[in-house]
């Protein structure tokens, strides 16, 4: 099996289990969840993208109520 295929298998395995995850109050966090295979000869990098509130879900701040500065991570 190629590398290439394992890598989107695995990108593919992280956004199910991510949106799976994800609060369903409306759905719209999870239906926002994208994940992304980026391969160059040196190396192979996994990322996702959300609302900018998914990032805090585990700090207790909805993003709704109280206004939440962009992630600068992303």
């Amino acid at each position: 099996m190629k590398l290439t295929v394992v890598a989107n298998r695995l990108a593919s395995l992280i956004g199910k289990r991510q949106k799976k995850l994800a609060p369903r109050k409306t759905g719209a966090l999870a239906g926002s969840i994208k994940t992304n295979v980026d391969i160059t000869k040196k190396k192979i990098t996994i990322s996702s993208k959300m609302f900018d509130y998914g990032y805090f879900q585990d700090s207790g701040i909805s993003g709704i109520r109280k206004r939440v500065n962009k992630n600068g991570i992303c």
